[in-house]
């Protein structure tokens, strides 16, 4: 089953979170953790892994916390999936093109196809489409309310 990890959800969930504050605002992992009922461990390991990718910045200190690291509009779903878990690949053939099967293959066309239009809507889709509720799918249809736990993905 293709699913989204807890480390992306928790990401997206950190970021949604950031972009709902004054600009230059900090946040502390224990404020989110205790806000969404994130374990607190998982979440400071997100918000490095964020951090590290550059999305957010951190600042340590007394009055330290974490802070959007771009405008929530160049922030894509495929850029916090890559940063928390690595390359998208639908298929194995996406990523390794010495596949064994690949001389016979009758399914990989249409599911390297997939794997593109699926690569290309995380792409399109940012946080502050996500933040405003709008659908990632570019029509007008509004995407299901967040709940505080978990991130709903409209097809």
């Amino acid at each position: 089953m293709l699913n989204l990890t807890k480390r992306v959800e928790y990401g997206l969930i950190s970021l949604l979170d950031m972009s709902s504050r004054d600009p230059g605002a900090v946040v502390t992992a224990s404020e989110i953790a205790a806000k969404y009922e994130i374990p607190l461990k998982l979440l400071r390991q997100v918000l490095y892994r964020l951090a590290k990718g550059h999305l957010v910045h951190s600042h340590q200190g007394v009055r330290g916390g974490y802070l959007l690291g771009k405008q929530p509009s160049e922030i894509s779903v495929k850029d916090v999936i890559e940063v928390l878990e690595g390359p998208l690949h639908l298929v194995e053939c996406a990523r390794e093109h010495d596949c064994h099967q690949i001389q016979h293959c009758q399914i990989r066309h249409s599911m390297m196809h997939l794997h593109n239009r699926m690569v290309s809507l995380f792409q399109q889709c940012t946080v502050a489409e996500i933040s405003s509720m709008s659908s990632c799918l570019g029509d007008s249809t509004r995407a299901a309310p967040l709940l505080p736990r978990r991130l709903v993905v409209s097809s």
